[in-house]
């Protein structure tokens, strides 16, 4: 049953916020004073998109200022989206998703976003405000990585599972952005043909288990007759 008290008899919905035809919503979180915030896109006027995350009052009035926007993480000018989001204890929101770079594909971002009114991302946070990963430094060519999901640990490192060159890929990073070199060495983890098909392997979420520091993540793995099945990677 919908609760009417909640904007418009239960439902909101939210059209044009850049400007352009499509507003989507990918993750939401409730905080405890029940206010709520919406990670995804918003096309713009020239219905290129870009990365939004939207604050809606408990009552599901939007907030005044409008939903924050970025564009152009990676320098593409081209497709940024959020695919999730967490808050931290002091109110700052961590926004993970993806933006397409010079090269025509997506590298993995973070996004800070501060804990006040007008939604700005905390400039104080790598660079300009947000974290951008780019997995040529890596392979030595340039392919798509993506961030899929993302939470907080007790020591206020960031968590991000994804993908990155076709492999179930984890990040994490300190408090201030950059990449924590005491994970796996470098800040970050790729495993590649969990099901034996050596073809994509993708995180879709992940569980961070504060006891025993460990590290949950799941999504799928290509088998060798190019079916996808289910995978679950732990890591300390």
């Amino acid at each position: 049953v919908l609760d009417t008290s909640f904007a418009t008899g239960g439902i909101l919905t939210i059209d044009g916020s850049a400007g352009g035809e499509d507003d989507i919503g990918n993750a939401i979180y409730v905080d405890a004073n029940h206010e709520v915030y919406v990670a995804g896109r918003a096309d713009s006027v020239s219905n290129l998109a870009d990365m939004a995350v939207w604050k809606i009052a408990s009552n599901g009035t939007p907030h005044s200022g409008g939903p924050l926007t970025h564009d152009s993480a990676a320098g593409g000018h081209a497709f940024d989206e959020a695919t999730d989001l967490v808050k931290d204890a002091d109110g700052n929101l961590y926004v993970t998703g993806y933006s397409r770079n010079t090269d025509n594909n997506n590298d993995m971002v973070v996004w800070k976003v501060l804990a006040t009114s007008d939604l700005s991302l905390d400039t104080s946070f790598a660079t300009n405000g947000f974290f951008v990963f780019d997995i040529s430094a890596v392979v030595g060519s340039s392919t798509n990585d993506t961030g899929e999901a993302i939470a907080i640990d007790e020591n206020d490192d960031i968590l991000v599972v994804g993908a990155g060159n076709g492999d179930a890929a984890a990040w994490r990073l300190s408090p201030d952005g950059v990449l924590d070199k005491s994970f796996n060495g470098d800040g970050v983890f790729f495993h590649d043909s969990a099901a034996g098909g050596f073809d994509s392997d993708v995180a879709l979420d992940l569980f961070y288990d504060e006891d025993n520091e460990l590290l949950y993540m799941t999504g799928y793995s290509t088998n060798d007759n190019s079916d996808f099945d289910m995978a679950i990677w732990r890591l300390e």
